[in-house]
């Protein structure tokens, strides 16, 4: 038999076919959340009431996330994008207390489950307030190297955006079921702050790309393919024969075919690598876990053709942050 779960509404309704109504249970109470379920035994009804309450607070932090991310979107700016890798669960079930309820024809077991706030806050604030110092650490080592070069301020970056990560992490339970943290939007602030550092860093560092290196029909797509990418990252990109500021990206593209059980197949490996224009390196480009693959079942020609066209909408942004990580304060979308 399954579990019947029940959110607790002013009155609770009578049992579906019985003759005669549940015992009323308390009214909401602001100060907690609370559920009641039924099950076949005692522990399945305490289970599925815990169960429910565990379930507001998920809809709760799912549906803070989805606003969140929708406020962002509306400002159109990456600075401000709150990167929030939570998923929408609460796993802290000892903070839910559970009392059997008295049973009801139909319903042999029943239980209460209620969620105080103020002892979850108590509980959560520890874990948010070692996250909260851990990030203003790394605030502090960013704003540190926000003006030296771009390695050692991405190595920072890259830090505090963990670190801002985990505290937003620690502070959505505690927002949902008992309100933000006094320190939470300050926290936001100075990361923003810095995000707009990195996006200064990121426009200083235009990309030319030396197509030239390449076969003829594969410069265009993969030269599209590039471009939409590193703009995806903030990296203001074009092909060009001269590099006079930033970066240069000289890629290595070859196309291999052969046969396969459906026809002619030919696959595409990209790879390059990345300079200042005066010739320092910075790092190798190894787009391999990229490869495309088109398939005709008569033509090598037409393989290459559809790959070529593949190659064009290829989405490279996710391998080109993974090849700059270190070297810039990129990430991908």
């Amino acid at each position: 038999m399954r579990a019947l779960v029940t959110l607790l509404l002013p009155v609770v309704a009578g049992c579906a076919g019985a003759p005669t109504s549940c015992p009323a249970t308390e009214a909401p109470r602001a100060e907690v959340l609370s559920a009641v379920g039924a099950g076949p035994t005692a522990q399945a009804a305490a289970d599925a009431a815990r169960a429910a309450v565990a379930a507001q607070v998920a809809s709760a932090l799912e549906a803070r996330l989805e606003v969140s991310q929708a406020e962002v979107d509306g400002q159109g700016t990456q600075a401000v994008r709150q990167v929030v890798r939570t998923r929408a669960r609460f796993d802290r079930a000892e903070l839910i207390e559970v009392a059997a309820l008295p049973a009801c024809e139909g319903m042999p077991h029943r239980a209460h489950a209620v969620l105080d706030r103020a002892r979850a806050r108590d509980a959560l604030t520890p874990e948010w307030q070692a996250a909260h110092d851990r990030l203003q650490a790394a605030l502090a080592r960013g704003a540190q190297a926000a003006d030296s070069d771009g390695p050692a301020f991405t190595v920072a970056w890259g830090a505090a955006r963990s670190a801002y990560d985990d505290a937003e992490a620690a502070a959505a339970p505690l927002v949902v079921i008992a309100g933000a943290p006094a320190a939470l939007a300050e926290d936001r602030q100075a990361f923003r702050a810095l995000q707009g550092r990195a996006e200064a860093v990121r426009a200083a560092h235009p990309v030319t790309l030396a197509l030239d290196g390449l076969e003829a029909d594969l410069q265009a797509p993969v030269g599209q393919a590039l471009v939409r990418g590193l703009t995806a990252l903030g990296l203001p990109a074009a092909p060009g024969a001269t590099c006079e500021a930033g970066l240069l990206l000289r890629p290595q593209a070859t196309v291999t075919c052969d046969r396969s059980p459906l026809g002619p197949r030919c696959r595409l490996g990209l790879q390059g690598s990345v300079t200042r224009c005066d010739g320092r390196p910075v790092a190798p480009l190894d787009l391999v876990g990229t490869k495309l693959a088109a398939v005709h079942p008569r033509s090598d020609d037409r393989a290459r053709a559809t790959l070529l066209e593949k190659t064009a909408a290829a989405d490279l942004a996710g391998p080109l942050a993974d090849a700059l990580a270190a070297v810039l304060p990129v990430e991908a979308p």
